[in-house]
């Protein structure tokens, strides 16, 4: 995930305009998250079993709007939900895609 963050980082500062109103951090931001959404979603094709504590797999879930019509969520949303902070969320969503990098990573070796 770290090489897909870091190629898709140089590619939106090479495609950001400015006077668009966004500022360049939350463009890379989007631009990052979008790709590692769309690489989480190219691997869900695989059907690998990845062992989640609940926890992790309902923040992952809700995170990237696997179940129920697709809907993302934000970090704040979910952490309002289940009552903790939103860095709170952050690390249990950054610790679940380690899990699952590090699981989709060692099969397609």
């Amino acid at each position: 995930m770290i090489s897909i963050g870091t190629i898709e980082l140089i590619k939106a500062i090479e495609s950001f305009q400015t006077g668009k109103g966004t500022k360049l951090a939350t463009f890379a931001a989007r631009c990052i998250e979008n790709e590692i959404l769309m690489h989480l979603r190219s691997l869900k094709k695989t059907r690998k079993d990845v062992s989640l504590h609940d926890r992790e797999k309902e923040v992952v879930i809700e995170r990237f709007g696997l179940e129920h019509g697709g809907d993302e969520r934000t970090q704040r949303e979910i952490a309002k939900e289940l009552g903790i902070s939103r860095s709170y969320v952050s690390r249990i969503e950054k610790r679940a895609l380690i899990k699952l990098y590090h699981e989709f990573y060692k099969a397609k070796r």
